[in-house]
């Protein structure tokens, strides 16, 4: 007897063995495994707003749990409830890994790809990076893809597989606090010195400042719509990540108020 007709007499006795029961056997198990995962993420999402100085690393714990624990509990709940022969695996695997891996070479490589962003991440859940043309924070890292949420709230989901091939700019890899740049614009005549005082202590007595790391103020000559200026950059550290706009707008407000006023 031939492997095909082998095969064949395997697969016929295999599927005859799938009874309907089995059938709401596997769609039970996998809800009660979307349940789970879903009921770790929101357990672990609480977790971390209790303690929030830990939030990087119970996030990572969290992502890791739930990635393996779907890929794990969909290849038992299959073989433990199916039981197929191991000769059919052996041949359906053979026969089957050129055609199903030509088809689905893009999800395959977004898997392995998201499992490399695990095991070698270049960001992680709560960072936040820019990707291309969009910036965000990381909310969650999937079998599949991963999901940004940008500064206007919005969520962008991103195949894993794109993070292999291009360029990723992390900007508080697995920190809370992040730097933030803010660029400033005066006249070339303008007394900078005193700018630069009127600046330092805005920030100093911010709320949403990081004092642990320094407040960096650089200036520079550029032009500005043919008008030369003076180019003050201000590198500061926010507490958390998500105040970088409040920040920046409670800084700029402050600024504009009294800057015409004093200087």
């Amino acid at each position: 007897m031939s492997t095909e007709e082998l095969s064949f007499d395997y697969l016929i006795e295999f599927s005859s063995n799938i009874r309907l029961e089995k059938i709401v056997l596997i769609l039970l198990s996998i809800a009660a495994l979307i349940i789970l995962s879903k009921s770790i993420t929101l357990f672990f999402t609480r977790l971390y707003l209790r303690i929030p100085n830990k939030k990087t690393l119970i996030l990572k714990v969290s992502t890791i749990l739930t990635f393996f624990l779907n890929i794990g509990g969909s290849v038992y709940i299959f073989y433990s409830i199916l039981q197929p022969p191991t000769e059919l695996l052996i041949a359906f695997l053979g026969s089957a890994t050129f055609a199903v891996g030509f088809a689905l070479k893009d999800l395959v490589a977004s898997i392995i790809s998201g499992i490399t962003i695990i095991l070698d991440p270049p960001f992680q859940v709560g960072d936040r990076i820019q990707f291309k043309d969009l910036y965000g924070e990381i909310t969650h890292i999937g079998l599949r893809a991963v999901r940004l949420k940008n500064l206007d709230n919005q969520i962008i989901t991103i195949p894993n597989l794109s993070f292999v091939t291009d360029a990723v700019l992390c900007a508080n890899p697995g920190k809370i606090n992040k730097n933030v740049i803010t660029d400033f614009y005066f006249k070339s005549d303008s007394n900078i010195k005193k700018i630069r005082h009127t600046i330092h202590d805005l920030v100093a007595t911010n709320r949403y400042t990081y004092l642990n790391e320094p407040i960096v103020i650089v200036v520079d000559n550029c032009w500005k719509q043919e008008v030369l200026c003076l180019k003050l950059t201000l590198k500061a550290h926010v507490i958390d990540a998500r105040f970088e706009k409040a920040f920046q707008t409670d800084l700029v407000t402050k600024i504009a108020e009294m800057i015409p006023q004093k200087l």
